[in-house]
C-alpha cells in the first residue's frame, strides 16, 4: 500500500479519454507486500465463494469460515494464508438484526491488522433500508477503520455488471438492461429493486448523501485526483463506476493510493470490488492461480431456492439432459411432502442419476405468502446432507443467494476450500469440519443470475478428464 498523496480540490468538468488496458491479473502468494491480510465478510454464501474466486485467480491464498470462528481461529488462519473471510447471511437479514453479526466480525478483523476489510454485496446491489441494509457494515467499518470515504462498487465487468454515470446496468446474456428493468430483480421477492441509480438507492439505507467517481474522470486520468477531493470533503460513501476491465484497474489503484501507510481500506462492493484492489495490492508479483479444470462425477445433487429466470432454464436444462429434476412447495416444508421429494430424490440418485430439487421456477405462480429464506435454505441443506450420507454423493452445488447460507450453515461444514473453476462464475470447493460423513464434499454455490445455461451439468462433468 503506498503512501497517502496530497489533496487537490475537485475540478467540475474533465474531458473523457479513452484508458488503456489494465496489466495482467498479478498473482501471489506474498502478495500483500507487508504481509498484512486482507478480509472480508459476505452478506451471502454465494457472494463469500465469489470473493474467494477472485482472489485465488490473483494467487492469493485465501480461507473462508463458513461458522462464525474465534479470533484465534483467524489468526492462526492469516498466519498461513493471505486473505481470510466469514460468509454470513446478511443479506436477508433486517437492518437491527445485521449490526450484531457484523459488528462482532470487523472487531475481530481489527485484531488482525489487515490491509483491506471489504464487507461483499452482491453486484446487483440485492439491498433495502430494512433487509440486507448497508448501514451497519459502514457504519461499523467508520468506526472501526477509519472515518474516511467509504468506496461502494457494485460493478464486475467480467460477469456484465456495469455501472456507468451511477445507474448498474445487467448483462444477462441477450441484452444488457438498466437494474431496475432486470425482471427477476424489479421483482426480486425481498428486495425489489425501483432505482438502478446506485447513489440514491444507498443514500436511502444510510440516509446521507452519496458521492460518485464517474467513468468521465477514471478515462479522462482523473480518478486519484477525485477520490483525493473526496477525502478533504466530509464525503461517506461514494459509488465507483467501471465499464471494463480498464476502468477496474484504474480506480483499485486510485483507492488505494489515499489510505495512509499502516491504515486499513474499507470497502463495501462485489467481487468487482476485490479484484481491483487485489489487483492494485498485489503489484506485479506472480503465483500459481487456482486451478481451471477438476473431474467429473456420475451423479451429483443440486438443490436450487433461486427464483431467478436464469436458474430455471438451469433447471430445465437439467431435465433435458436426463436428470431427475423434482419441486419442492415452499409451504409444505416439515410435512410429509417434503419426505417424499427427499425419498423421491434419494431413490434417482441411489440409481445413478443425478439430481435437481427446486423450490421455484418461472413456470409456477408464485405464491402471495412471503417465503422464509431460512426455512427452505435449511430444508434444502437437509437435502444434500442426506444425499452425502445416504446415497454417497461426493458433490454438490446449492443456487440461491439469500438461501443458500442457510443450507450449508444447516449442512454443519465449518470453512470451505476452494478446489478449481468449474464455470466462469463459479468455484467449486471442499468443506472441511463438522460431520465426520460430510467432511470433504465438494460443493459450489451461486447466486441467482450466474453461470451459463447448462451449468448443472458442467458441475456434474466437470472439466477435466473424468
Amino acid at each position: 500500500m503506498r503512501g497517502r498523496r496530497s489533496r487537490t480540490a475537485c475540478p467540475s468538468r474533465r474531458p473523457p479519454a479513452t484508458v488503456s488496458p489494465s496489466p495482467a491479473p498479478s498473482r501471489s502468494s506474498a502478495a500483500v507486500a507487508d504481509r498484512r491480510p486482507i478480509a472480508f465478510f459476505g452478506d451471502d454464501f454465494t457472494g463469500s465463494t465469489d470473493v474467494v474466486l477472485q482472489l485465488e485467480q490473483r494467487g492469493l491464498r485465501t480461507t473462508l469460515f463458513l461458522m462464525t470462528p474465534t479470533l484465534e481461529q483467524l489468526r492462526e488462519a492469516v498466519s498461513q494464508v493471505d486473505a481470510v473471510g466469514i460468509a454470513g447471511t446478511t443479506r436477508a437479514m433486517h437492518r437491527t438484526e445485521i449490526g450484531r453479526e457484523v459488528d462482532a466480525a470487523f472487531e475481530m478483523f481489527a485484531e488482525l491488522d489487515p490491509a483491506i476489510v471489504q464487507y461483499k454485496i452482491c453486484s446487483t446491489a440485492d439491498s433495502s433500508p430494512d433487509i440486507g441494509s448497508i448501514r451497519p457494515a459502514l457504519e461499523a467499518g467508520r468506526r472501526l477503520f477509519g472515518p474516511r470515504p467509504v468506496p461502494i462498487m457494485c460493478a464486475q465487468p467480467s460477469i456484465g455488471r456495469f455501472t456507468v454515470f451511477g445507474n448498474l446496468f445487467v448483462d444477462d446474456g441477450r441484452t444488457v438492461t438498466r437494474l431496475d428493468r432486470v425482471p427477476a430483480m424489479a421483482n426480486h421477492p425481498s428486495t425489489p429493486m425501483h432505482e438502478a441509480d446506485l447513489r440514491r438507492h444507498f443514500a436511502a439505507q444510510i440516509e446521507r448523501n452519496v458521492e460518485g467517481l464517474g467513468l468521465l474522470d477514471i478515462r479522462g486520468g482523473l480518478a486519484d485526483e477525485i477520490v483525493a477531493g473526496l477525502h478533504d470533503t466530509a464525503c461517506v460513501a461514494y459509488v465507483v463506476d467501471s465499464l471494463d476491465q480498464g476502468d477496474v484497474g484504474v480506480v483499485g489503484r486510485a483507492i488505494l493510493d489515499h489510505v495512509e501507510d499502516g491504515g486499513t481500506l474499507f470497502g463495501i462492493g462485489s467481487g468487482g470490488l476485490t479484484a481491483a484492489l487485489a489487483d492494485a495490492l498485489t503489484d506485479g508479483s506472480t503465483a500459481p492461480p487456482i486451478p481451471l479444470s477438476i473431474a467429473g462425477e456420475d451423479r451429483i445433487v443440486v438443490v436450487s431456492g433461486s427464483a431467478s429466470p436464469r436458474s430455471a432454464e438451469q433447471v430445465d436444462a437439467a431435465a433435458e439432459s436426463g436428470w431427475a429434476t423434482l419441486h419442492l412447495d415452499p409451504s409444505l416444508i416439515g410435512g410429509p411432502e417434503e419426505g417424499r421429494i427427499v425419498d423421491e430424490a434419494l431413490a434417482a440418485l441411489r440409481s445413478g442419476s443425478s439430481v435437481v430439487v427446486y423450490t421455484a421456477h418461472t413456470d409456477i405462480p408464485r405464491s402471495a405468502v412471503p417465503v422464509d429464506a431460512e426455512v427452505v435454505g435449511r430444508a434444502l441443506g437437509r437435502i444434500v446432507a442426506r444425499a452425502r450420507i445416504e446415497a454417497g454423493v461426493e458433490r454438490a452445488l446449492v443456487a440461491g443467494g439469500d438461501t443458500s447460507g442457510y443450507a450449508v450453515r444447516e449442512i454443519g461444514a465449518e470453512r470451505f476450500t476452494p478446489v478449481a473453476v468449474v464455470d466462469d462464475s463459479v468455484l467449486l470447493g471442499r468443506l472441511d469440519g463438522g460431520d465426520a460423513q460430510l467432511h470433504g464434499l465438494e460443493i459450489a454455490l451461486k447466486g441467482g443470475q450466474m453461470g451459463r445455461v447448462d451449468l448443472y451439468d458442467r458441475v456434474r462433468r466437470g472439466n477435466g478428464a473424468v
